[in-house]
């Protein structure tokens, strides 16, 4: 289904069966000229908050597209995997942020490390916000992960680390008590040895997810999946 994120001022509103909504600016943009809707179909509502609204389209003009509420609901939050990710070059971090939306991350801290080539001071949180609420859209996920910037490691100190490193000796772990979990990805160059030597520092474990280095957008794919596998575990 056809989905937008909503505008600041109607995220906390409360939407009715039979409610009619009106959308504008941005939005209306997107839904008019670039995915060229019709009246009587259906879109759905997100608010990056849980918040899952179902509409149908009752009539189109130049600057506005009115809605009506079919039903709405706030989806459970069961989140709980986070990424601390060194930056990688330009491309492969908004391909990791966009990856990391549709697989369901909670919160996303990027580091500028020692062998980044991208820097922190060079990123824009207009254009970071823009690849989240696209991928946002095109998943249908109705939370919306955080984005922080980290100026140290132990800003993520605590339980259930993982350090994804080719050089790891272990590759699964049973968690009891799952709360969140954190997994470390460098750039293209990897950690520092500083760096690898900190974080494992922390208590985390250091992981090899198979045999060949991997690229950024890859682990932080590969890192998902350990991750759910580790919730499905520990759940049976």
């Amino acid at each position: 289904m056809r989905a937008i994120l909503i505008s600041s001022e109607q995220k906390h509103c409360e939407f009715e069966t039979g409610q009619s909504v009106v959308i504008s600016g941005d939005q209306h943009h997107h839904l008019t000229k670039v995915v060229r809707v019709k009246v009587d179909e259906k879109i759905l509502l997100l608010n990056g908050m849980g918040l899952k609204v179902i509409t149908k389209i009752l009539s189109i003009d130049k600057k506005s597209v009115k809605l009506e509420v079919l039903h709405s609901e706030q989806i459970e939050d069961k989140r709980f995997i986070n990424l601390f990710l060194g930056l990688p070059k330009r491309d492969a971090l908004e391909l990791s942020i966009k990856m990391s939306v549709e697989l369901g991350v909670k919160k996303i801290f990027l580091y500028e490390s020692e062998f980044s080539q991208l820097k922190i001071s060079h990123l824009k949180k207009d254009r970071l916000h823009a690849v989240v609420e696209s991928a946002l859209i095109q998943s249908n996920n109705p939370y919306q992960p955080e984005i922080e910037f980290a100026e140290k490691l132990e800003q993520r100190a605590g339980s259930n680390l993982f350090l994804l490193s080719p050089n790891g000796t272990q590759n699964y772990k049973k968690v009891d008590n799952i709360e969140e979990l954190v997994f470390f990805i460098g750039p293209e160059g990897g950690w520092s040895l500083n760096e690898e030597q900190e974080i494992l520092s922390f208590g985390a474990v250091e992981l090899q997810l198979g045999d060949h280095i991997l690229r950024t957008p890859t682990a932080v794919a590969a890192a998902m999946g350990y991750g759910q596998s580790i919730i499905h575990q520990s759940n049976n």
